[in-house]
């Protein structure tokens, strides 16, 4: 008999079952969210701290449209305030979407 495909509720969380090409379009899929939401490089001469603490100074709203429904302004009725709040958490935001689109990856690729 078979493996069963798709979803199972185990003790230890959930289970997901995937063929071969499941797997692939969802590699597929997770490289292209790290490609569009991988933070910037720092600038070689950024202060220390600012850089320790995750500050984006050169933080801006994104002008492709799928970015910018991943990160959108806190605030709609302050750019000001919105574009500060940006610039303190869209780094690490960011990084972390990353670091789950890599465990996709990683995960799809050890289950080959």
């Amino acid at each position: 008999m078979g493996r069963a495909y798709g979803f199972e509720r185990t003790r230890k969380g959930l289970l997901v079952h995937l063929d071969v090409d499941e797997r692939r379009l969802l590699i597929s899929i997770a490289q292209q969210v790290i490609s569009l939401v991988a933070p910037p490089p720092a600038p070689a001469d950024q202060d220390p701290l600012v850089a320790m603490v995750g500050i984006d100074v050169s933080a801006q709203r994104s002008d492709d449209p799928a970015v910018a429904r991943l990160f959108p302004d806190a605030y709609s009725d302050d750019d000001e305030a919105a574009l500060e709040f940006r610039r303190f958490t869209e780094r690490d935001l960011r990084s972390g979407k990353v670091r789950n689109a890599q465990f996709i990856v990683d995960t799809c690729e050890a289950s080959s």
